[in-house]
């Protein structure tokens, strides 16, 4: 005769979990250029019988600010962390990282992602224009592209040499380029220059 015994672990144990839940750990999001920075916030809630403190928060990048409200919340209290991102001259995909450190036994880390698209408004065609030192003064086209889709106009072309002559006629609305007749007053000692613009958007 063959007998199977089975063992059954008994525990007793406390089950009041301490844990902090975002309603969205992941913030996506398409933002201009125009704009200098994109302020943002997740919201949470200490869903637990124990109150939790937030240790320290750090992000993935200098560019990347954030904080919380506040230092500790009592079970069930609602809050948020906050922040901005710098846009400066950043564009295409951006993946930037928050790292939330509290005292929570359970689940003591956690991470907070920003997931934003910065799309090229303006582009110059070509990326570089060049006149020979002793050459005829020739005047030469510079092609812009924008982003119509999102309404992006040119409003000011500006040279920041004024050795060079700048024609520019304001980009019509609903047109996706425009173009810029620069002209050298010298050609006798080397110089340079940045074109500047002044984009605007739809709102």
């Amino acid at each position: 005769m063959r007998f199977l015994i089975l063992f059954l672990w008994l525990f007793i144990a406390n089950f009041s979990f301490a844990t902090i839940i975002f309603k969205n750990q992941i913030i996506s999001d398409t933002i201009l250029q125009v704009d200098s920075s994109f302020p943002f916030s997740f919201h949470f809630i200490n869903n637990s019988s124990k109150s939790i403190k937030i240790l320290n928060i750090s992000t993935s990048c200098s560019c990347t600010k954030a904080e919380a409200d506040k230092e500790i919340y009592q079970p069930n209290e609602k809050g948020k962390i906050s922040g901005t991102f710098e846009i400066g001259d950043r564009t295409g995909f951006q993946s930037k990282k928050i790292f939330i450190e509290t005292d929570d036994k359970t689940n003591p880390k956690i991470v907070l992602n920003l997931n934003l698209t910065i799309p090229v408004l303006a582009e110059f065609r070509p990326k570089m224009l060049l006149w020979r030192k002793g050459a005829n003064l020739e005047t030469k086209t510079l092609h812009i592209d924008t982003a119509r889709e999102y309404g992006a106009r040119i409003q000011k072309v500006s040279c920041s040499n004024k050795n060079f002559k700048i024609d520019y006629t304001p980009q019509k609305e609903n047109t996706d380029s425009c173009e810029v007749k620069i002209t050298p007053l010298s050609l006798n000692e080397t110089s340079k220059s940045e074109v500047e613009l002044e984009c605007i958007t739809k709102e």
